[in-house]
């Protein structure tokens, strides 16, 4: 393969600059999918979850968590307006 740029000009600097900003570009991006399948995954993982012993349960602990879970949902709620 014929090579279309000397290696010792500007041009040829400025080529393997733009190829590493290209790598380093994908490698952000090939991050942020998997960190956004990874949160997909927790998502359908939690709905799967049986709630109901907790939902039924009387516990003080459990009622004190309960409460805290709905505060913080509210506060999403509200941060996001």
């Amino acid at each position: 393969m014929r090579c279309l740029v000397s290696a010792n000009t500007d041009e040829y600097d400025q080529l393997l600059k733009a190829h590493d900003f290209s790598k380093d570009l994908l490698n952000h991006v090939n991050q942020r999918v998997e960190d956004c399948e990874n949160q997909q995954k927790l998502t359908e993982l939690q709905k799967r979850l049986d709630r109901r012993p907790i939902e039924n349960s009387t516990h003080p602990v459990v009622s004190e968590y309960k409460v805290r879970r709905i505060v913080i949902a509210v506060a999403h709620l509200y941060s996001s307006i």
